[in-house]
């Protein structure tokens, strides 16, 4: 039996939300089930990118000087990460090691460990897909291994995974998003010698854009906001971590504040706490690399293009700058939405790199997206399907309404497990491989 999870994004819980470690002992009960249930011979746990979330935290301001951060200092043109690695090394075990003591993290950690103990499953297998949010456990093999210590599990961390016995081929997804994947930069600016496949796993030795943003602006904000000690404006950004794309983290902040009665000196801080954070990707030696990457400006955009114009304006206009911003980036954002959801980057991507897979694999399972979803690209009469999966992810998810005015938060748990031709027999017709995909979805506001 093969379990597929992603996007559980355990951090230390400085500026982000978490998984309740209730999840954990729920998913538990739902593999053993379904072992149970289908005979599993084995079990194989794929946990498929972003499990770790090695950049989402507030350490970096409290512990690591600016010029010494992984995007500051010297760059590395072999992987776009400050020159000084065993210095970069240090801070991300730092980093993980405040994970790992998390209540979520020790909860899924002792989950595993009663899978592993448990007697309906004879046999518990880890791989560990590598995302874009803990990417860098590709450059330092001490990460990795300070992971299987606590796990105390067998774990094997590869970039992607493919086995025909359960018509399975599996990546994080983010190789096709250009703000996730450093193709572009490697392309046009670090080593233009070279015609660099998306799907190569080089690509992920090297620092992309959104690892910046994710540590500069979105947990420098929070941490500025927090340093602030105002209960109004940190409800304000509340869930702030939670945008995708980064830059609808504007809107909804707007959102967020427009019928509450700021006073100015709130306003000041709250503008003030934008411009530093922005600053904190525009100013860095990383995003002036970035800059020098032409994307397309109307559909994926310049990304630190759009934040320099955000920036300016805050500084021209201050908190009623936010607004005008709000006002454009809507509008590129209806536009990028316009050319979904089939011509969305992951679902472009799954067409492209089934195209590469042989006839055994009739599933390629993604995460990356947040957003769960499962699309049959063809079909033969004898059953056989190409389906796309996507595994969504364990934190609530937010989203623009479709009148593009507002949000909707709900909370989610996605899992999708597969059956090889021993298992899951009963009632069964071909030979499989065969799969159950779970969905589930709650809308309830907790304290």
């Amino acid at each position: 039996m093969l379990a597929i999870i992603s996007d559980l994004h355990l951090t230390d819980g400085s500026t982000s939300t978490t998984v309740h470690p209730s999840a954990f002992d729920l998913l538990r009960r739902e593999i053993e089930a379904a072992a149970r249930t289908n005979g599993a011979q084995d079990l194989r746990l794929l946990l498929l990118g972003d499990i770790f979330d090695m950049v989402r935290t507030d350490w970096w301001f409290d512990n690591a000087p600016w010029d010494a951060r992984p995007w500051n200092g010297k760059l590395d043109p072999q992987t776009g990460m400050n020159a000084n690695h065993a210095e970069v090394e240090r801070q991300f075990k730092a980093i993980l090691e405040r994970i790992l003591a998390h209540p979520s993290t020790v909860a899924f950690i002792k989950a595993l460990q009663k899978l592993a103990a448990s007697k309906v499953i004879p046999k518990l297998k880890v791989t560990y897909v590598l995302g874009n949010h803990d990417r860098v456990l590709n450059n330092f093999p001490s990460l990795q291994t300070a992971i299987r210590t606590a796990l105390k599990v067998p774990v094997e961390f590869v970039n992607a995974f493919s086995d025909a016995a359960y018509g399975v081929a599996a990546r994080h997804g983010h190789e096709w998003e250009d703000n996730s994947s450093a193709r572009l930069l490697l392309q046009e600016v670090l080593q233009t010698d070279k015609q660099w496949d998306a799907l190569d796993p080089a690509i992920n030795l090297v620092q992309n854009i959104g690892e910046v943003v994710t540590a500069e602006l979105m947990s420098g904000l929070v941490y500025r906001i927090g340093k602030a000690d105002d209960p109004v404006l940190t409800d304000i950004i509340k869930h702030v971590d939670l945008i995708q794309p980064a830059t609808d983290m504007f809107h909804w902040i707007e959102w967020q504040a427009r019928n509450r009665r700021l006073t100015n000196n709130q306003k000041r801080l709250l503008a003030q706490a934008l411009i530093d954070a922005l600053s904190g990707v525009v100013d860095s030696a990383f995003g002036r690399l970035w800059d020098k990457v032409k994307t397309d400006f109307i559909v994926s955009g310049d990304l630190v293009d759009r934040l320099e114009l955000v920036r300016s304006r805050l500084r021209a206009a201050g908190y009623d700058g936010l607004r005008e911003c709000v006002k454009l980036l809507v509008v590129f954002s209806r536009v990028a939405s316009a050319v979904a959801r089939n011509q969305a980057e992951d679902y472009v991507g799954a067409k492209k790199e089934f195209d590469r897979l042989g006839p055994e694999i009739q599933y390629l399972v993604y995460g990356h997206t947040h957003v769960p979803r499962h699309d049959y690209l063809t079909g033969t009469p004898d059953g056989r399907v190409r389906l796309y999966v996507n595994t969504g992810t364990y934190l609530p998810l937010l989203q623009t309404t479709d009148d593009g005015r507002g949000f909707a938060l709900s909370h989610q748990m996605t899992f999708a497990f597969f059956y090889n031709s021993k298992e899951d027999t009963h009632g069964r017709a071909d030979a499989g491989p065969t799969m159950d995909l779970w969905n589930g979805i709650k809308r309830k506001q907790y304290k």
